[in-house]
């Protein structure tokens, strides 16, 4: 078997590197993004309520930039504000009421009552750079192989 080149070995060195990055980055950032979601489930579940004015709605056909903006009044009196991924089948208009549930410990953590999380689109992010790696980790194993059966084969067969 040829000896490797040193540029060749500090090539799959910096291959594998990536790899193992990507495979750690993608399962952080869909954790991260899913405890978000799941807290702001709660939070729409078991917050105090208030009616809120819609201030502004991006309508977008990236979904994962469909966001509508929400002013509240707290409490305290203050005016808060609130934002939310729309669906496609949501076209809120500026002035619309809508439902927004708060924390009343710390009102600037609300969520928009019937709309997505803003975090949605970091925990696919997140479940979409796990199954690329998934794909290229097996991908490069298979390749592997292969190229190890054909040079078995090849020397097996001389």
């Amino acid at each position: 078997m040829p000896a490797r080149s040193p540029a060749r070995a500090r090539s799959r060195r910096l291959q594998a590197s990536a790899l193992i990055l990507l495979a750690l980055v993608g399962p952080v950032l869909f954790i991260l993004g899913q405890s978000h979601v799941r807290a702001d489930a709660a939070l729409e579940r078991s917050g105090a309520r208030a009616v809120g004015t819609v201030v502004s709605f991006a309508d977008t056909q990236r979904a994962s930039r469909r966001s509508v903006l929400v002013a509240f009044v707290a409490p305290d009196g203050s005016t808060r504000s609130a934002s939310a991924r729309a669906q496609h089948e949501q076209h809120p208009i500026p002035g619309d009421a809508v439902q927004v549930a708060y924390d009343p410990a710390d009102p600037d953590r609300a969520v928009v009552v019937g709309y997505g999380s803003t975090w949605e689109p970091l925990s696919g992010m997140g479940l979409v750079l796990t199954l690329v790696t998934l794909a290229l980790a097996v991908a490069g194993a298979v390749l592997r192989w292969f190229g190890r059966r054909r040079a078995s084969l090849g020397t097996g067969a001389r």
